[in-house]
């Protein structure tokens, strides 16, 4: 209806965007999406991906995004998102799970600017490609870089990261309170 009625999608856009947030007007700092099976993900259809990540709140701590092909109606029809994340992404100073499965063409280098990031998870996201910058992710703390269903290898990852794989693997046998783990598998 939305998508045939222009003037009315403008019109409503507040009204919608504002039935997805928490009590007391304020968004989330958690968001899971389960596409294209829940709320979220019908506002990502009327309004596109990147205007929906514009509206996410500075504070935000965890971002689960999940292709699910499954579900009411003809859902499992819909075809499988290829996202490209917004170098934007680097705004997110308190972001400490980025999860996404199934749905990222590419992922920017400014991913590296994540200061708290613990968890980067990215199964199922055939030929995305690992940004140098990771590296930093690594060096920082990174906790957990999943990239099982990939089809990368470590070998496939950039020499930076590999390298700094290697450090936080030096790192832990000094101290092992100070830990990292990557699946591949």
């Amino acid at each position: 209806f939305f998508n045939d009625n222009a003037e009315l999608k403008e019109r409503f856009k507040d009204v919608i965007i504002n039935h997805f947030k928490k009590d007391g007007g304020k968004q989330s700092v958690e968001v899971d999406i389960k596409y294209p099976n829940d709320g979220i993900s019908k506002l990502i259809g009327l309004f596109g991906f990147e205007d929906f990540f514009n509206q996410l709140p500075e504070d935000l701590k965890t971002f689960e995004f999940e292709y699910l092909p499954s579900g009411y109606g003809n859902n499992k029809d819909i075809a499988k998102p290829e996202l490209d994340i917004p170098s934007e992404i680097s705004r997110f100073k308190n972001l400490t799970h980025l999860y996404l499965n199934k749905c990222v063409r590419s992922l920017p280098d400014s991913i590296g600017d994540l200061p708290k990031l613990q968890i980067l998870a990215l199964p199922g996201n055939q030929g995305v490609k690992i940004p140098d910058s990771v590296s930093k992710l690594i060096d920082n703390g990174l906790m957990v870089l999943l990239i099982a269903d990939t089809g990368l290898s470590v070998e496939d990852l950039p020499q930076s990261v590999q390298d700094a794989i290697k450090r936080r693997e030096e790192k832990m046998l000094e101290d092992p309170n100070n830990p990292f783990v990557l699946i591949t598998q």
